[in-house]
């Protein structure tokens, strides 16, 4: 079903093969390749995929390096291809292809059935960080650049495709700025059709993207026809969308008056629509959407498991994590309990308990590994304490069975156990269904006693992967309703065996469900949530894109069953902490005409302004130290003096930056002379209009002999006040100068 090649060629055959139009001497040297290590026609779809992607991307000629992986899924190709050099005296160790290789530049492209989903511009002499500075191009120009570079790598794709800036990409310091791209249909979204892009700010040089795209265009039905929201509303409330039950909650805060974090857990009976399809609706049929039935049809088979990541993942690896101590955090105390062994059942007596289980088949092949406890706090708050104990056997020729068994440290209860199979069994046969469930039950009522008159089968599922088996799914029903946090699982193999137990029981109190009128629960979820309208998709085993136009009831909508007020998954009201977020958009309206406007707006663009007063910068208004420390504290890391209460740095946050203090903020952050400055009678002043004893003089006088300030005709002005103007402006300097200078150097007083 999946087949991977992976092969690395290099000196001439790679110069050879990659660095024209795949000339015959390199299709040759492929197809000889191919012959090694796969079959011809492996050897043509590396060829035809090398061709195509050098048609839409540029190849350096110095990338003289070139590897690829070809993985076969089903009845497609997808390739990894890479072209790099390598400089064994300042290359950077790079992973190609199972080796460590010491590379300066590579391009990796990942390629399948017509389009290129992925693209990686590596440089190491690149750097994504540059001095404080604006980009070069516009941002009309950046997304311009974007789009024509998405078009390059993909120029017959079907679909609109919307570019949506990354705005934390737009800084005065990083060299690049980053998009994602969506699809949209008659104004809608499409999933499944998305992706990303980063691109040189300056000069919109391609550097990295990923997409995922439906590679036949996909179909999609005419949103015009569809039916109106009210109308499926209508549709949806006749069907009964929403269903009653209860639902667990567990709210942790913490009290400032006890110093304490504190566990509040309830349970209250709640409205909320189908987990499953049943709450979405096809928007042009008003039937109940297909799309879980078709998605189960066409794609979910045994061999439905692939991704788009290149390579096998590692069993070995993922049985070593399984394995790894499980590190609880204990306290001293827990760990001091823990020692005591004479507080737990003994390892032996555990594995007698699992002896005499009837349903813990422990097969005689099985041998202990490992035990170990851990510590968990029940819906009570009280500590238990969870023993694991596991048993492996493994067979050189094959055939592996593991199973891990959890009880109760100080009783033994069985609370959960888990057998796995690995090829042990050679031959498979089909689970009996029925026969499996009266098992299921009959070891649900062994495990849980008269609590199993609570719970009853909501699920059975039919299940292939490592031995055939089916997992049968038990949920608690209180006073009518169901308590889907509370269930048992249990799974059943061919055999009869039951290789999987587990299970969840509150020992709470359950409100009686004297539950608001259903019509209300309705009005309640028609008033506060509008249906999401999308197009839903997937693709096929055949690559096949099956899209749906749908409308989808948010499943996670909850209504308190018993007062018909929307809540949150805390169970509390839920306005009270999930507000949307409304993005901040700042502008001006009164700078236009101003003899700044444009370097303003240049400032607003990259996220540097003053906060406006009603929609106003007035400009022309001195500004305050906190307003200028704010503004600037991204550029130059100013630093204000230190105050002993927040009052006193109020205070003097709201003071009008005047020329005397901004000479002191010159001083505190470019010398060292802080604490100098602040000795009295030791300075002469170096303007007239400073006397000796100004409570400023030495910072000035500093600042004037280390040529931060300069004064006109003798004189500082120490009490002229700066404006938000000239603030904006000598920002705009800072920025746009060449080269990198301290701020007195650009604004000198």
């Amino acid at each position: 079903m999946k087949k991977i090649r992976k092969q690395i060629i290099s000196g001439a055959l790679a110069a050879a093969m990659v660095f024209s139009a795949v000339p015959a001497s390199g299709i040759v040297g492929i197809e000889a390749m191919a012959a090694d290590s796969a079959s011809t026609a492996e050897a043509k779809a590396l060829k035809a995929a090398i061709a195509e992607v050098k048609k839409r991307v540029t190849i350096p000629a110095e990338l003289d390096e070139f590897s690829y992986q070809l993985e076969s899924k089903y009845e497609t190709d997808f390739f990894k291809l890479q072209w790099y050099h390598i400089n064994e005296k300042k290359g950077t160790s790079k992973y190609v292809d199972g080796k460590w290789l010491s590379v300066d530049k590579m391009i990796t492209v990942t390629y399948y059935d017509g389009l290129i989903t992925g693209y990686e511009y590596y440089d190491q002499d690149y750097s994504t960080t540059v001095k404080p500075s604006f980009a070069k191009l516009t941002v009309e120009e950046q997304e311009q650049k974007a789009k024509e570079s998405f078009k390059m790598l993909n120029p017959g794709l079907k679909g609109n495709a919307v570019f949506t800036r990354n705005t934390d990409s737009t800084n005065i310091t990083k060299a690049t700025v980053s998009y994602y791209i969506e699809r949209e249909e008659y104004g809608l979204e499409v999933d499944n059709n998305s992706g990303s892009m980063t691109i040189d700010r300056d000069t919109g040089k391609l550097l990295s993207f990923q997409m995922s795209w439906f590679a036949d265009g996909g179909t999609f039905a005419d949103a015009t026809k569809k039916i109106s929201v009210d109308e499926a509303n209508e549709l949806y409330k006749e069907r009964k969308g929403l269903y009653a039950s209860y639902e667990y909650f567990e709210n942790t805060e913490y009290n400032s008056k006890t110093k304490q974090w504190e566990t509040e857990r309830f349970i209250l009976p709640v409205y909320r629509p189908e987990n499953s399809g049943e709450n979405e609706i096809d928007a042009i049929t008003g039937e109940y959407t297909s799309y879980y039935d078709d998605r189960t049809k066409y794609s979910y088979t045994d061999a439905y498991k692939w991704s788009n990541s290149f390579g096998d993942y590692d069993m070995e690896l993922a049985e070593e994590e399984c394995e790894a101590d499980y590190d609880a955090g204990f306290s001293e105390a827990e760990l001091k309990a823990i020692e005591d062994e004479s507080k737990y059942i003994s390892k032996e007596k555990a594995i007698d308990i699992i002896k005499k289980d009837k349903y813990i088949v422990l097969n005689d092949k099985l041998v202990f590994r490992s035990k170990s406890i851990s510590t968990y706090t029940d819906e009570n708050d009280e500590v238990k304490y969870l023993l694991t104990i596991d048993f492996r056997y493994t067979s050189s020729e094959g055939g592996n069975i593991y199973l891990t068994v959890n009880m109760d440290a100080l009783t033994g209860e069985i609370i959960s156990f888990n057998k796995s199979y690995y090829d042990y069994y050679n031959g498979k046969k089909a689970v009996n269904i029925k026969s499996a469930e009266k098992t299921a039950e009959a070891a649900m009522k062994y495990y849980l006693g008269g609590k199993a008159e609570q719970y009853k089968i909501i699920h059975t599922e039919y299940k292939k992967q490592p031995t055939d088996y089916i997992n049968v799914r038990f949920v608690r029903e209180v006073n009518g309703l169901e308590a889907d946090f509370d269930y048992v699982s249990m799974n059943v193999d061919y055999n009869g065996e039951v290789i999987g137990f587990n299970y969840s029981y509150h020992d709470m109190d359950f409100p009686e469900p004297k539950l608001v009128s259903e019509d209300t629960a309705y009005e309640m979820l028609f008033e506060r949530m509008t249906p999401e309208l999308k197009y839903k998709s997937f693709v096929d085993l055949q690559m096949k894109s099956h899209t749906y136009l749908t409308y989808i009831y948010d499943s996670s909508f909850m209504i308190n069953g018993l007062t018909g007020e929307r809540i949150n998954y805390s169970g509390k009201p839920y306005y009270t902490d999930e507000k949307p977020v409304e993005e901040k958009v700042i502008s001006y309206s009164d700078i236009k005409g101003y003899k700044y406007e444009k370097e303003i707006n240049t400032l607003l663009a990259y996220g540097i302004y003053i906060e406006p007063e009603n929609g106003k910068l007035n400009p022309d208004e001195n500004i305050t130290i906190g307003e200028f420390f704010d503004l600037e504290r991204n550029l130059f890391y100013f630093s204000l003096p230190s105050f002993k209460t927040k009052e006193e740095l109020d205070a003097y946050r709201n003071k009008t930056l005047t020329y005397a203090e901004l000479a002191k903020l010159y001083v505190m952050n470019f010398t060292s002379c802080k604490d100098a400055a602040e000795l009295k009678g030791i300075y002469k002043s170096p303007f007239t209009d400073i006397p000796e004893t100004h409570a400023y003089c030495g910072y000035i006088a500093i600042a004037k002999a280390k040529g931060m300030v300069s004064g006109t005709n003798g004189k500082f002005n120490p009490n002229k006040g700066l404006t938000k103007g000239e603030c904006l402006k000598l920002m705009y300097d800072y920025i746009a100068q060449d080269k990198t200078m301290k701020l007195y150097e650009i604004y000198k007083i």
